[in-house]
């Protein structure tokens, strides 16, 4: 029977699969997190009501945290954690294109049940793992056996981060220098000398270029390079 694992990747064929709203103003992906199949004493689904993040980073380390810890008004954080009613997690985009990281981390309430070691629980306020495979009456904050830790400090099946990128603003930007682009090739004719000169062609080739660098970076999952082709790309639709 399976453990529990925090999950942001469809079962079905093991991917990442986030959807970007029309306009670009949200990004919408699902916790697969096996809420309702683990075996985990403590981690039914009904333990998972009070500590969940979801921590999105742009490459240039900007972050913005959707949290079930914050008043449930918050508007960034779509999903109502109290009732487990959806699956759907929504990020209103902040920050423009860049490569994001996505980290979702999922932690059951403690109760009064027999847990295995470097099980984690969130008692009271505080992040707990366990030393040692603890009784019912071991409570955290008074058993040795619960050790109060950061969210860095959780057993990795609490924990999964994926990545996806934004490129609206850079794929206009790529529309209309090719288009002009386009005209200047009809007025050059077959001249090619005269094009390598022309600022308006090409401006459109870097771009085309550097898109297709951020694709094959991001698939060889190179998001450092990938963020800085998206930097360059920015820079160069900003020239006049």
């Amino acid at each position: 029977m399976p453990s529990f694992k925090t999950s942001l990747l469809d079962p079905i064929d093991n991917l990442f699969k986030p959807v970007t709203s029309s306009g670009c103003l949200t990004v919408t992906f699902k916790d697969y997190s096996n809420y309702t199949t683990n075996t985990d004493a403590g981690h039914a689904q009904a333990n998972f009501t009070n500590y969940r993040t979801v921590t999105i980073t742009h490459h240039t380390g900007v972050s913005t945290v959707l949290s079930s810890l914050l008043a449930i008004t918050d508007p960034l954080f779509i999903y109502p954690a109290a009732t487990m009613s959806s699956d759907d997690l929504v990020y209103t985009i902040a920050n423009g294109d860049g490569i994001y990281t996505v980290k979702l981390v999922s932690v059951p309430t403690w109760s009064a049940v027999i847990f295995t070691t470097d099980s984690c629980v969130y008692y009271q306020g505080v992040l707990y793992k366990a030393s040692s495979v603890t009784l019912i009456t071991d409570v955290p904050g008074i058993s040795v056996k619960w050790v109060a830790i950061g969210e860095s400090d959780l057993s990795p099946k609490y924990t999964d981060v994926n990545y996806f990128k934004i490129l609206c603003d850079t794929e206009e930007c790529e529309r209309l220098a090719v288009l002009s682009a386009a005209v200047v090739m009809q007025d050059t004719r077959c001249t090619d000398n005269m094009l390598c000169k022309n600022e308006v062609f090409l401006k459109a080739v870097k771009i085309l270029i550097l898109h297709k660098a951020v694709d094959f970076n991001f698939e060889l999952g190179k998001y450092d390079c990938a963020g800085l082709n998206i930097d360059e790309i920015t820079t160069l639709c900003a020239c006049s």
